[in-house]
C-alpha cells in the first residue's frame, strides 16, 4: 500500500530557462536576501530596552552565513545537484 509512485524522467532546462550566476554572491545580494527574511536587518538592537528591535553585529554575520548557504543550496552547490534531476540517488533525499 506503501508503494513510492516512480517519477517521471526529469528533462534538462531548455536554454531560455537557464540563468548563469555567480560562484560567489555579492554581498549585497546576501544583504537583499536578509532583509527579505529579517525587516529589521540593519537596526541594531538596543541592549536591555523591552521593545528593541533588530540584531546585534554578530547576529547580523551569522544571519549572511546562513543567506550564503542558501545561495549555494539554489546555485547548486549544496546538497542538491542540478545534474541530478529530481530524484537524489544516495543522497540525502527524495523528491
Amino acid at each position: 500500500m506503501n508503494e513510492k509512485v516512480p517519477m517521471p524522467p526529469v528533462k534538462p532546462p531548455r536554454t531560455s530557462d537557464t540563468i548563469i550566476i555567480p560562484t560567489t554572491p555579492p554581498r549585497a545580494l546576501l544583504v537583499s536576501m536578509a532583509m527579505r527574511l529579517r525587516h529589521d536587518f540593519h537596526l541594531d538592537r538596543i541592549d536591555g530596552h523591552p521593545l528593541s528591535s533588530g540584531l546585534a553585529p554578530a547576529e547580523r554575520e551569522a544571519l549572511l552565513g546562513t543567506m550564503a548557504q542558501i545561495y549555494e543550496e539554489v546555485a547548486g552547490k549544496g546538497f542538491y545537484r542540478w545534474s541530478q534531476g529530481e530524484e537524489q540517488r544516495g543522497g540525502l533525499y527524495t523528491v
